[in-house]
């Protein structure tokens, strides 16, 4: 192992679920773990062995509400990852959205080996009806090909056309462009990239 060829700093753990798996290895040996990208704010835990770089969650939460909201925005279906990354996100989103006046119409939280997503794509059709200024939110992965691909069978007018939203990787990642290449064009999945200074959707 790492520290018994005396590695005691380590960078990586980029997501937060590769992060909090190596938290009690590198805490039992007095290690230091630098994370890039981790932003859950279940690890904001003092005393561990390990730093972040990103801001956490909440801090994306206000910068997807903004959004939305300039979008005139105000019902929202979430579909998100069930781990520390997607779980994080999604809290620091809907207590946001809620303080505004914002609706959530319905949370789908998936497991990240999933790649069927029917079952949630029909209660989020279902949830939709009837919605007027309705966005979607993905807080996904590269599984988002396989997301938007079933959304686009032609099952799913009321959730397919609103405005979609997604975080870093979501819509433009190589994984969905050339697999799901039509579907990331029709959609045009707007992107929130948060950092210290900036705040952005592409």
């Amino acid at each position: 192992m790492f520290h018994d060829a005396g590695i005691d700093l380590i960078i990586g753990g980029y997501w937060s679920s590769q992060a909090n798996a190596s938290l009690d290895y590198v805490n039992e040996n007095n290690m230091l773990l630098i994370s890039p990208s981790s932003t859950a704010p279940v690890l904001t835990i003092p005393g561990i062995n390990l730093f972040r770089l990103a801001p956490s969650d909440p801090a994306q939460g206000k910068v997807t509400v903004k959004m939305m909201d300039s979008k005139g925005i105000d019902e929202v279906i979430v579909i998100y990852r069930d781990d520390p990354w997607g779980n994080g996100v999604y809290h620091a989103f809907v207590d946001e959205f809620e303080a505004i006046g914002g609706i959530i119409l319905g949370a789908h939280s998936y497991d990240p080996e999933s790649d069927f997503f029917t079952e949630i794509l029909d209660n989020a059709e279902m949830e939709a009806s009837g919605a007027t200024n309705l966005g979607i939110l993905l807080i996904s992965f590269d599984e988002v090909k396989d997301i938007i691909m079933e959304a686009s069978d032609g099952r799913y007018p009321t959730i397919y056309n609103p405005p979609w939203f997604g975080y870093e990787s979501a819509g433009r990642s190589m994984v969905t462009l050339n697999e799901a290449p039509d579907q990331a064009v029709y959609l045009n999945i707007q992107r929130i990239i948060y950092s210290t200074e900036i705040n952005a959707v592409q």
